[in-house]
């Protein structure tokens, strides 16, 4: 995935625990995200970025579930930030959301066997199977 976004010319590729600012007083840690391409769509900073990415990557856990599903969702719609993935490792799936005209519609869920393809991202391919034996290696 590294290798693809960065031939796909994204600056950078953050994961667990990064900051994403999406304006004054709404900012979020997220699992994974994937910042912008284009010079003035996000300010980065060293442990943070301030603006949308292109790509957030959410894996839920128990405790933040329906925050994960409902108000992040509708704050990174609100905001821009163009493709959001959904990952649910005790039921092991994935909701991946584009935005349509500003609006998230449902791009795919995905699970055992399926194949990832995203609608930004013409070279990544994410195999579930290989995604949730990382995710839960002791299974």
């Amino acid at each position: 995935m590294t290798s693809c976004l960065l031939s796909a010319g994204r600056k950078r590729l953050a994961s667990f625990g990064f900051s994403v600012a999406l304006r004054t007083g709404v900012r979020y840690i997220e699992n994974i995200a994937i910042f912008p391409r284009q010079e003035g769509t996000g300010i980065i900073k060293r442990h943070r970025i301030e603006g949308p990415p292109d790509l957030v990557v959410e894996i839920l856990s128990p405790s933040t579930s329906r925050n994960d599903k409902v108000c992040k969702k509708r704050n990174y719609e609100r905001f821009g930030v163009p493709e959001y993935w959904v990952v649910d490792p005790v039921h092991r799936f994935i909701d991946q959301f584009d935005a349509e005209d500003g609006k998230y519609a449902l791009y795919g869920t995905y699970s055992a066997g399926g194949l990832l393809n995203s609608p930004r991202f013409s070279c990544m391919n994410v195999h579930m199977d290989e995604l949730f034996a990382r995710l839960l290696p002791d299974d």
